[in-house]
């Protein structure tokens, strides 16, 4: 796509906050979330698995709000939350 003057490039395919995930995996307030890429590889319909890792927190108004940074408390809840995103996956490709 050539862009012109002003122009800014769309994102062609769904981002992730448009799809629901496939699966949900949580610890505590950490919660990572299992999505499917699908590209058309010459014909052939391919899937690639993306984690999206979370915390969850609610901000002074009391509204639930997600970031993508953690502190030192929150890594081995992080590090659970991938290991267990990872078992799911190899579990599932050995099926």
């Amino acid at each position: 796509m050539t862009q012109t003057g002003n122009e800014q490039a769309q994102p062609v395919e769904e981002t992730v906050e448009n799809k629901k995930p496939e699966t949900v995996f949580r610890y505590g307030a950490v919660k990572g979330s299992l999505f499917y890429n699908e590209v058309n590889n010459n014909g052939q319909q391919m899937k690639f698995p993306n984690v999206a890792i979370q915390r969850v927190y609610k901000d002074k108004q009391g509204q639930w709000q997600t970031t993508n940074t953690f502190g030192v408390n929150d890594l081995p809840k992080l590090a659970a939350v991938a290991n267990k995103a990872f078992e799911h996956l190899v579990t599932k490709q050995g099926q």
